[in-house]
């Protein structure tokens, strides 16, 4: 409804500025109340809006109130125009203001399943479905009904064709659980396309909990996340940043300068990010590497999602996140010999980036299993905990948490060491029998009572 009466305002307007009839102050006062709806349907849409948590109550706060504030505020602006109060708009701006509100609610969307079509690749994992959409964008398809019920997809020409999956200069990835602001997408664009930026390949943003959460748990797993972020913008502040599986914004040129094909059941398939789950975000890092691109995040918080409210899916989210850099450290010292030691603190960083989660927990355990001498080994954890937890607390206090939610998270990493360091040592495992472990896909939804069993032990034997 709203993007019918806002499609048929700008068609109306373009008549009567195509008949030499426009009354500038008809239209102001049309954009005016055009403003008001829009405010309106935004304002129906929170109300009617499930506030079942923290989380949809935060996504009413930073998306549907802030549309309908934003449309009040440019229809009290055209209101003091149309007063006299502010400088009179021209023509090109009138024009402006229809587009913008024809384009608003006039979206259309589309979904694709990769699975359904037999020539394109059946191996599991979301980065072989972002390369089977990615490869056929800007190309038009007919379909040709297989036995079985899968469909074989032929190229064709705009003539009689069953589908035509539009090109584009960038693609928006998001997680399935996060929600972005409305201005999201026009701020990473305009980031991206900033002089200086012509090789930036991806801008990751990375997902900060919803706030005001109830509960202990999620509050503090949401911390570390805000922390994990924070560290994701130090290594690109210092031209040392990794995708790391993050949403944000691709730019196809990049994807086609790493495109690699593959044979697959005789199939020619093409790879732009790698399938592997046990090094794919750092295996795709050191390909836009080799070919001169780099990596960085947007230092605003664009987007959102839910910390595990649970221990089980808690173990599963850092399962999936502390896996794959070992795998990948020879690619990098190789790349780093040849090329990178001219930026000596960015090949520092890098290599911490791919080393810390392995390293770091195998001395954290080698630290509280050695036998050393009690002056000796007191004086020197205490100077290790205390230096991090200042640091911690510096940090947390910086993303919006009390000083007190330090210890906490400080507890819930120590937690999670065997879960870290599992996951590290089951994709070492994963690469040195080159077998394929499928993380859980939905780690928000259960407790995964199961795979956190050997964890539980693992903490109550640390």
């Amino acid at each position: 409804a709203p993007a019918d009466k806002f499609t048929k305002a700008l068609a109306d307007f373009r008549t009567r500025q195509a008949a030499g009839r426009m009354d500038m102050l008809l239209e102001q006062r049309l954009l005016t109340e055009l403003n008001l709806d829009a405010a309106e349907y935004y304002r129906s849409y929170a109300q009617g809006h499930p506030g079942d948590d923290h989380v949809d109550s935060h996504f009413v706060e930073k998306v549907l109130e802030r549309q309908c504030n934003e449309h009040l505020t440019r229809a009290q602006v055209w209101q003091a125009r149309l007063a006299g109060t502010r400088a009179a708009p021209g023509a090109e701006m009138i024009a402006l203001e229809y587009r913008r509100l024809a384009a608003l609610f006039c979206v259309e969307i589309t979904s694709f399943e990769r699975a359904r079509y037999a020539n394109l690749s059946q191996a599991p994992g979301r980065a072989m479905n972002l390369n089977g959409y990615i490869g056929l964008t800007g190309k038009y398809f007919h379909e040709r009904l297989l036995e079985g019920g899968l469909r074989y997809l032929e190229e064709g020409d705009y003539f009689g064709t069953y589908f035509h999956v539009p090109d584009a200069d960038f693609f928006l990835l998001l997680d399935a659980d996060s929600y972005v602001a409305p201005d999201c997408l026009l701020k990473l664009v305009h980031f991206m396309q900033q002089p200086g930026r012509e090789k930036t390949a991806i801008t990751q943003i990375p997902g900060h909990p919803a706030p005001n959460t109830g509960l202990m748990l999620q509050r503090v797993a949401g911390a570390l996340m805000d922390l994990r972020s924070a560290g994701l913008l130090g290594y690109a502040r210092h031209d040392a940043a990794s995708w790391v599986d993050e949403s944000g914004l691709v730019r196809k040129s990049a994807l086609q300068d790493i495109a690699q094909t593959q044979q697959e059941r005789g199939l020619r398939v093409t790879r732009y990010f790698s399938g592997d789950r046990a090094c794919g975000g750092m295996a795709t890092n050191l390909r836009l590497l080799r070919h001169a691109w780099r990596v960085t995040s947007h230092p605003e918080r664009l987007a959102w999602t839910s910390a595990p409210a649970e221990l089980g899916a808690l173990v599963a989210r850092y399962r999936r996140w502390h896996d794959g850099g070992v795998i990948t450290l020879p690619g990098l010292l190789g790349y780093l010999w040849r090329h990178g030691w001219r930026k000596p603190l960015a090949a520092l960083l890098r290599i911490h980036q791919q080393i810390s989660t392995l390293g770091t927990h195998l001395a954290l355990l080698a630290f509280f299993s050695l036998s050393l001498p009690g002056a000796f080994y007191n004086a020197w954890l205490v100077a290790a905990v205390l230096g991090y937890a200042l640091l911690l607390a510096r940090d947390l206090k910086h993303a919006g948490y009390p000083w007190s939610d330090a210890l906490r998270a400080y507890a819930l990493k120590l937690l999670l060491l065997p879960v870290n360091l599992g996951g590290t040592l089951i994709s070492l495992h994963r690469a040195w029998t080159r077998t394929a472990t499928v993380w859980p896909q939905a780690p928000q939804e259960a407790d995964h009572a199961g795979g956190c069993l050997p964890y539980y032990f693992a903490a109550y034997g640390l």
